[in-house]
């Protein structure tokens, strides 16, 4: 058993995941995280976190102060001792985790914290080049990431994707799309400029036009566009607010179409979630989508950031209901021989 110290946003679904599989291997997880738990989450498996700021609301004037935490975060170690320190996002809880100068400190990268911090400036290319230098083991979650970090480091970097539970996430059967009904076409994504969900809306209001398909869309998310989203939507856009993480499976099993419109992703969990459910998938080709799908074997690929590009994708899985079908059962398959939990569980814990 090792102590392991975590060093991430307790509240995201990504660092749970990651501290329930290292708990399962037998090892003791604590949690440091700048705003402070939203949920029973840590209580109910037994996971010790503490946080820095008291309040859950971000604020501009709070993000200098986060670099006031490597003091807690120190007592947090003397009085903890962990083996090893795991931070979580290279360019806060990362800077964090350099600073505390311990050995074994291990670095996971997300994806905007090496595809967007360095190339705003040459000093945060330097601080991330010295927070690598200062890390013992690298890990990223796509190989498209993988390549991205190489850039800022000759060090070896560990590919590690996110997995899911296939038991879990899996289909009640596979749909066939019947062009004459009412078709749902499902995102999960935060209503953020990234996530473009300006183009699934236009998209679906072009095929609404120029089609007499019966079309709805489902987004589940929340963010600062929300008002202007559904300025531009009609009465088949239906905007499900943030849901939680274990009614995804239901929600997604209920979808006929599953939409990836980001203008750029590093992975894309809920593509593969959406995959392992048996839901036929149209995404973006570039990043981490064009790692997960396969064009026209287990989704559609189409060129970003093009309203008719992605208009012209939906209709292609629609309009071919067999070749959907077919895409959606090599999609389950490559989720399970590729980006199963217990798959990635095996890879960690050799890590570790």
């Amino acid at each position: 058993m090792k102590n392991i110290l975590i060093l991430a946003d307790a509240n995201s679904n990504h660092t749970r995941k990651w501290a329930l599989i290292l708990k399962s291997q037998g090892n003791k997880i604590s949690i440091f995280s700048l705003y402070p738990i939203l949920d029973s989450w840590n209580k109910e498996n037994s996971i010790n976190v503490i946080s820095f700021f008291k309040s859950s609301t971000i604020s501009k004037w709070k993000k200098p102060l986060y670099l006031f935490a490597i003091f807690k975060i120190r007592k947090i170690i003397s009085k903890e001792k962990p083996q090893i320190i795991n931070a979580h996002y290279a360019s806060s809880y990362g800077l964090l985790g350099s600073l505390t100068k311990q050995n074994n400190f291990y670095l996971n990268f997300w994806g905007s914290d090496v595809f967007v911090f360095p190339k705003r400036n040459i000093f945060n290319q330097l601080v991330l080049k010295w927070i690598i230098n200062r890390s013992s083991r690298v890990f990223s979650s796509s190989l498209i990431m993988t390549k991205e970090i190489s850039l800022y480091t000759s060090k070896s970097v560990e590919t590690i994707n996110f997995g899911i539970d296939t038991n879990i996430y899996k289909p009640n059967f596979i749909k066939t799309i019947d062009a004459s009904k009412t078709i749902k076409i499902g995102i999960i994504k935060s209503l953020e400029p990234i996530y473009r969900i300006d183009l699934a809306i236009n998209a679906l209001l072009i095929l609404q036009k120029s089609t007499l398909l019966h079309l709805e869309l489902h987004i589940c998310g929340s963010g600062s566009l929300e008002q202007e989203l559904r300025y531009i939507a009609n009465e088949t856009v239906f905007f499900k607010g943030k849901i939680d993480q274990n009614a995804v499976p239901l929600f997604l099993q209920s979808m006929d179409v599953f939409l990836n419109t980001t203008e750029f992703e590093s992975f894309g969990v809920s593509t593969i979630e959406a995959m392992a459910c048996g839901v036929p998938v149209v995404a973006h080709d570039a990043g981490g989508s064009s790692e997960i799908v396969t064009h026209k074997e287990t989704g559609i690929l189409y060129a970003p950031n093009e309203v008719e590009n992605v208009a012209k994708a939906l209709l292609e899985l629609i309009i071919n209901p067999n070749n959907a079908k077919n895409m959606a059962r090599q999609a389950r398959l490559c989720v399970q021989q590729n980006y199963e939990l217990s798959k990635i569980s095996q890879q960690i814990k050799v890590f570790y």
